[in-house]
């Protein structure tokens, strides 16, 4: 189900642009003119932009507060408990964790690991055996049909 989002700032500006972006922190989809201006402003640097297609999908919801602590954003990964938290968290619950770091200097280099690589290698494979059990059960249903007998099962 592919559809096209049209671009916020456009949109605003009266203006019509189907995105290809989404920028997770400003929660809005933006086309490629306005993805070149975003990137630009000094501001808007470290925002976090997604292809709009894995957005428009919402396979994944995208936390941006802290669950403890709402009213802060998500700042920091704890490597020794493997989550995400805030500033006050990070001072509160994460004061004798060693390694915690900005969740940008944690993520260098991510899509080129191996775990990353190894995912995505499995989520393929998963994917092909899906689509090739749809298919099987697609002809086992038409195959069904066309029996003159009803087939009993013991």
């Amino acid at each position: 189900m592919a559809f096209s989002q049209m671009c916020g700032p456009c949109t605003r500006m009266d203006k019509s642009a189907s995105a290809v972006k989404f920028c997770t922190d400003c929660e809005d989809p933006l086309c490629a003119d306005c993805v070149t201006i975003h990137k630009a402003i000094k501001a808007l640097t470290l925002h976090h932009l997604i292809d709009e297609e894995v957005q428009a999908g919402k396979a994944f919801n995208i936390r941006r507060t802290c669950s403890d602590h709402p009213d802060m954003s998500l700042e920091f990964y704890c490597s020794n408990h493997e989550s995400l938290c805030c500033r006050t968290c990070s001072v509160n619950t994460h004061r004798t964790c060693d390694k915690i770091l900005p969740i940008d200097v944690s993520a260098r280099g991510i899509k080129t690991s191996v775990m990353l690589n190894d995912v995505t290698t499995d989520l393929k494979a998963l994917l092909k055996t899906s689509e090739q059990l749809e298919e099987e059960r697609a002809k086992t249903r038409k195959t069904s049909g066309k029996l003159k007998r009803p087939l009993y099962i013991l």
